[in-house]
């Protein structure tokens, strides 16, 4: 019972990195875009 319970912890903490590095990842994309719009402004 504990080592299951260890064991979704281990998986719960796996997703949260997962998470994590989608977020960045877009929250990059969304930087990139805002970036080119500002670019695309001084035109």
């Amino acid at each position: 019972m504990l080592m299951e319970a260890n064991d979704d912890i281990v998986k719960f903490n796996e997703l949260i990195k997962l998470a994590g590095g989608e977020y960045e990842a877009k929250s990059n994309e969304v930087k990139a875009n805002i970036d080119s719009l500002d670019d695309k402004k001084r035109f």
